[in-house]
């Protein structure tokens, strides 16, 4: 698992507020218990914040799964903080 995913990890644990929560890249977003459109917003801003990206809308508009974030995280991406 790279660090990338490891934080992004982190960042849905911590806005879900599950820390048992089990993530892949693979992991559809309708999958996770709980996932609705106000859990969307919040892990994106985290990911902006914590990495330096900002979001398109059309970017937003194609996440389907954990692992849709990490091209935009690794294109854009400043050193986490």
């Amino acid at each position: 698992m790279n660090t990338n995913f490891r934080i992004l990890h982190d960042i849905f644990t911590t806005e879900l507020a599950d820390p048992t929560l089990h993530l892949t890249p693979e992991t559809a977003l309708a999958d996770i218990p709980g996932w609705d459109s106000v859990n969307l917003s919040c892990v994106i801003l985290s990911v902006e914040t914590k990495f330096g990206v900002v979001f398109t809308p059309t970017q937003m508009d194609q996440l389907q799964s954990v692992g849709d974030f990490l091209p935009i995280i690794t294109a854009g991406a400043a050193t986490p903080t």
